[in-house]
């Protein structure tokens, strides 16, 4: 049943957010920027180990021309297409592939990527359609990446402890 009474509302808070200030929680938890520019994780790829990159501001997901080599794949051709790749420079795809993706101890996926340079040191990139599809959950307060069942990974470059407040 609706009510005709009038919603009262408590005075509104406003903060200017200035760059490299924070509020709250993470004013003692402030993580070390080489931390928190990026989401890497450990997994696998065709059971060979590496790190994978997990992007929010991708919509694709994108494995290395050079690990791809590396992991013999067989490409699949496509019409080469221009894409706005990391910091929005442009690259070109013209090629995919089927690859298993281990992620955390036992969470194994069949995913379709597409094959490209990405960028040096990346084998592996992980957009948002499949976070969202495999039910990924970024933590970054605490530096985990939780999958299905409850499986969480932490991030690569964070130790125990990093979410604890600093004395």
């Amino acid at each position: 049943m609706c009510s005709s009474t009038p919603i009262r509302y408590l005075t509104t808070v406003s903060f200017r957010l200035k760059d490299g200030e924070c509020y709250d929680w993470w004013e003692d938890n402030y993580p070390d920027r080489s931390k928190r520019d990026v989401v890497m994780v450990y997994g696998a790829v065709n059971d060979r180990r590496t790190k994978i990159l997990l992007d929010t501001g991708a919509t694709i997901n994108i494995l290395s021309y050079d690990f791809a080599r590396k992991l013999g794949l067989r490409l699949k051709s496509h019409k080469q297409t221009k894409v706005s790749g990391m910091g929005g420079v442009p690259t070109y795809i013209g090629a995919s592939a089927e690859i298993k993706l281990t992620l955390g101890p036992r969470v194994v996926y069949i995913v379709d990527v597409w094959v490209a340079n990405i960028g040096e040191g990346i084998d592996v990139l992980l957009g948002m359609g499949f976070m969202f599809a495999a039910g990924v959950s970024i933590s970054t307060r605490e530096g985990l990446v939780s999958l299905p069942d409850e499986i969480v990974v932490m991030m690569c470059n964070w130790e125990p402890g990093d979410h604890i407040g600093r004395s």
